[in-house]
């Protein structure tokens, strides 16, 4: 979703914001996984903030990719 592809689409995420999303990807990815493991309240409260500062870049994103959308309906 990082990558500009010429004649297809343009890039979907930023950069900064997909390096946010995979830290909390991993983050996700660990949980899902670890059954008998005591969770840092610490680091949940920096995936939580995480989560929340992503909040605004991801819909500025998403609202280029819309308005991308957009322009491609009306050339066609």
């Amino acid at each position: 979703m990082t990558l500009d592809i010429p004649a297809v689409r343009p890039a979907i995420i930023g950069p900064k914001t997909a390096n946010d999303l995979r830290r909390l990807l991993a983050f996700r990815h660990f949980l899902r996984n670890a059954y008998a493991v005591e969770l840092d309240p610490a680091e949940l409260q920096q995936n939580r903030a995480a989560a929340i500062r992503l909040e605004t870049p991801l819909n500025q994103d998403l609202d280029r990719l819309e308005k991308w959308l957009e322009e491609l309906l009306e050339s066609a």
